[in-house]
């Protein structure tokens, strides 16, 4: 009997494998050949993430910093102004602006660099490229380029107090000041407001209201500007639906940090805002917009045109 046990004992052994070793049913070791094939399909269909191989995604020769360096250096003007939608003086000024500030913090083994985190939200807001689009052309994954965008969204925001400045209430600017057209009818006009739509991605439930009038998802997002073309002011909250008196009517009442003009001062605007206090429009059933100025043999017909004329050249900074 004894030695029966013992012949029989290397035969029993290889008849109770425990599940985890090589020779399970179903594991990417085992021999296939001797699984059933409703097993198979079972595996297949319902539960393949627990048999699937680990295949690296990310395995392109160039990588996203390769790519940044090859259109960094190359000779033709445009083509990184086509791939960044900014040219490499500008380029280089807002990385060395940020990682002077030390707004976008590095460790020695970081990954991806400063260099490479701009470019890729410049290739988001300004090319409008998708997350998915750049994890392809940086060749990081979904979550390094979600939080990358995040770093130098923040450090844009954070640097904001000193892009967005102040405006000068009591001085009159020499645009105006050195114009006759402009000084005779704005000499205590101290900037130019006007809405944007800013491209929008919303919910499928909540695109009807970000629809705008161009047909496009939007929000619409009113701004202040000075006559040297910076910016003083900017109410980001609003759907593309909405006008822009509603935008702006909101903004006067509930935002603590308009900037006010004194009494007096006021703010060019055009028909699409309400004409009141510190907020000055155009004429109303007059011509205004700039093209409809241009050619010969269109002289001033009432001193309304001449008005809405001069006050289009200089409304038009904001545009």
């Amino acid at each position: 009997m004894a030695s029966s046990r013992e012949e029989r004992g290397p035969e029993a052994n290889s008849t109770s494998e425990s599940p985890g070793t090589p020779g399970t049913l179903g594991t990417p070791g085992s021999n296939e050949s001797d699984v059933p094939e409703e097993f198979l399909a079972f595996r297949d269909l319902i539960c393949p993430e627990l048999f699937r191989e680990n295949v690296p995604r990310n395995t392109s020769i160039l990588q996203g910093a390769e790519w940044i360096a090859e259109i960094m250096t190359t000779s033709h003007q445009g083509h990184f102004f086509d791939n960044i939608h900014m040219t490499k003086l500008c380029f280089y000024d807002l990385v060395d602006a940020l990682t002077s500030r030390g707004l976008l913090p590095h460790g020695q083994t970081s990954r991806v660099s400063s260099i490479e985190e701009v470019a890729l939200f410049m290739q988001t807001v300004g090319m409008h490229k998708r997350q998915r689009d750049n994890m392809e052309r940086f060749q990081h994954s979904l979550q390094t380029i979600n939080r990358r965008f995040h770093r130098v969204l923040s450090a844009l925001c954070a640097m904001a107090p000193e892009l967005i400045t102040r405006l000068s209430f009591m001085e009159t600017h020499a645009r105006i000041t050195n114009n006759p057209d402009f000084y005779s009818f704005f000499k205590d006009c101290i900037g130019a407001m006007d809405g944007t739509l800013v491209p929008a991605w919303v919910p499928l439930v909540d695109q009807n209201r970000y629809r705008s009038r161009k047909g496009s998802l939007a929000q619409n997002v009113p701004t202040i500007c000075d006559f040297d073309m910076n910016f003083t002011y900017v109410y980001a909250r609003w759907e593309g639906s909405v006008a822009d008196a509603r935008v702006l009517d909101h903004a006067v009442s509930h935002d603590n940090t308009f900037p006010f003009p004194p009494i007096g001062k006021y703010y060019l605007v055009d028909a699409g805002f309400t004409n009141y206090q510190y907020f000055l429009g155009p004429y109303r059933g007059t011509r205004y917009h700039p093209p409809k100025w241009r050619g010969q043999g269109r002289p001033y017909g009432t001193p309304q045109d001449m008005f809405n004329h001069a006050h289009s050249r200089l409304q038009n900074v904001i545009e």
